[in-house]
């Protein structure tokens, strides 16, 4: 039951991400990289929690999703890199203008 708990979860982070991202009018780039970073939640955070504040036992979902999000991370990683996000068509290239820094503050100084 905690198996499936953890690929739900999982499923739930890479899903919401990529799709939040879609919904937001992101580039598919984008989306798959939301994807992943909030399909990897800090399980090792909630393993330390569960295991100080609770018993070990509280610490096992935790743990398992620790392999678990590497695991299907990975793989998703490996299949998109596999195909490459073609070019978004009414998005403009991330950085496309020079940077210019600003000029110091009167405020700071």
């Amino acid at each position: 039951m905690v198996l499936l708990a953890v690929v739900l979860h999982n499923g739930t982070g890479l899903l919401g991400g990529y799709w939040g991202g879609r919904l937001f009018g992101f580039s598919e780039g984008v989306c798959r990289t939301l994807a992943l970073e909030v399909g990897m939640q800090n399980s090792g955070l909630a393993a330390a929690l569960g295991l100080k504040y609770f018993s070990p036992l509280a610490a096992l979902p935790g743990a398992i999703f620790s392999v678990w999000h590497n695991l299907s991370g990975s793989l998703l990683a490996g299949l998109w890199a596999a195909r490459p996000p073609e070019a978004h068509p009414t998005q403009a290239p991330i950085l496309a203008a020079p940077y210019k820094p600003l000029p110091p503050s009167r405020d700071l100084l």
